[in-house]
């Protein structure tokens, strides 16, 4: 769809109103979901065995985050449904990724990417009080104080399947 050329707000070609968007207009729910959208997006990879030229469907694989979106209680109670996860590309054997990395009901996992040679995947490690959640959800804004919300990456080697944390040293949360 085309947009008719002017400043600021212009129509479509259909003449329905096209708005620029600003971050600071979009809600705590049309962020997360334009995350995860842009999760699955940026992640769907081939993942190849070791020196393997072959494109078998396979051996190709996806990295996504699964979790609840119609649980009752607000935002956080979806959010730690989040499981890092991993799948054929024709959609066959689906593994959890990095669950002993939960260490709470409060905790959840999310895929975030693959290494350049894609032998290891990268998963975030959340975890967030839900005294915390409640307050962000009735204020609708973010509160991340060190007592209250932590996010760690940690680097899964899929062949191992050993962990390794680089953020253990310079924490990228609190």
């Amino acid at each position: 769809m085309g947009v008719a050329k002017g400043h600021g707000a212009g129509f479509s070609q259909d003449m329905s109103p096209v708005v620029p968007v600003s971050l600071s207009s979009l809600s705590i729910r049309s962020i997360h979901g334009m995350f995860c959208l842009w999760g699955c997006l940026a992640t769907v990879l081939p993942l190849r065995a070791a020196g393997s030229p072959s494109t078998r469907t396979s051996e190709q694989w996806i990295g996504y985050t699964q979790l609840a979106t119609r649980e009752t209680g607000g935002r956080h109670a979806n959010i730690r449904t989040s499981r890092a996860m991993l799948m054929h590309t024709d959609g066959s054997t689906p593994r959890e990724l990095g669950a002993q990395l939960i260490e709470n009901d409060d905790s959840w996992t999310q895929f975030a990417g693959w290494s350049t040679d894609g032998r290891k995947a990268l998963i975030q490690v959340g975890w967030q009080d839900p005294v915390n959640a409640q307050w962000e959800e009735e204020h609708r804004t973010f509160r991340m104080r060190p007592d209250t919300w932590k996010l760690d990456t940690w680097v899964l080697d899929l062949k191992d399947g050993s962990l390794y944390n680089p953020c253990a040293v310079d924490r990228v949360s609190h």
